[in-house]
């Protein structure tokens, strides 16, 4: 198995805390307020996934999860067959901004009844959850695992973004911390099986 990574190639200043525990510099892949750089940035992925690839997926944490989401909507207006990539992987994540009009993607609203667990697939979510809004046609069309940090300022976005996708084929996972990534070895294995199953869902879509 093979990772590539693209850094970002804007200068910009580090989420809270993160100076504490990695050095500079630190970069962003575009103004997430504005949305200034975010074309040009979907465009840098798609070139590189297009000499480099074809990839299985594409995985994206923080605002790498929302390039991640405006680059497989624009790989399916541009490329029907999805060529580039196989699924996503979109962790703590909020909607990219919508270039030129500083406003993000529209999305459901979620209702949520109080709930027991705090580790759920798209299955048990939907138990519990009630998309009470209409969206139009979903905006990313491949298979998702989306995960969501219950404490992360950015968890509703999180869940905005999850109802952006093809609920028939988006996964969300949510864990009790913030804006991270679960490192204990219960969450990563639960982390591993949903995306496992994100990837064999691609698999079978294609066959």
């Amino acid at each position: 198995m093979t990772f590539y990574f693209l850094d970002g190639e804007w200068e910009c200043e580090p989420y809270p805390m993160v100076d504490r525990f990695w050095p500079g510099p630190y970069r962003a892949h575009y103004d997430s307020g504005t949305g200034i750089g975010l074309s040009e940035a979907i465009s840098r992925v798609l070139k590189f996934a297009n000499a480099n690839g074809p990839f299985d997926g594409i995985m994206g944490f923080s605002q790498g999860a929302a390039l991640t989401a405006a680059v497989l909507a624009r790989m399916h207006k541009i490329d029907a067959s999805n060529s580039f990539f196989k699924f996503g992987i979109l962790m703590c994540g909020g909607r990219p901004t919508e270039v030129g009009s500083n406003a993000r993607w529209p999305s459901k609203r979620f209702y949520r009844p109080p709930r027991n667990s705090l580790s759920l697939s798209t299955s048990r979510l939907n138990e519990k959850t009630q998309l009470v809004t209409s969206h139009p046609s979903p905006k990313i069309r491949i298979p998702t695992a989306h995960f969501a940090g219950i404490r992360d300022p950015l968890y509703e976005e999180t869940l905005a973004l999850y109802s952006t996708a093809d609920q028939e084929s988006a996964l969300l996972w949510e864990f009790d911390d913030g804006h991270t990534i679960p490192r204990n070895s219960m969450a990563t294995a639960q982390m591993a099986a949903i995306i496992r199953k994100t990837a064999r869902r691609a698999s079978e879509d294609r066959e």
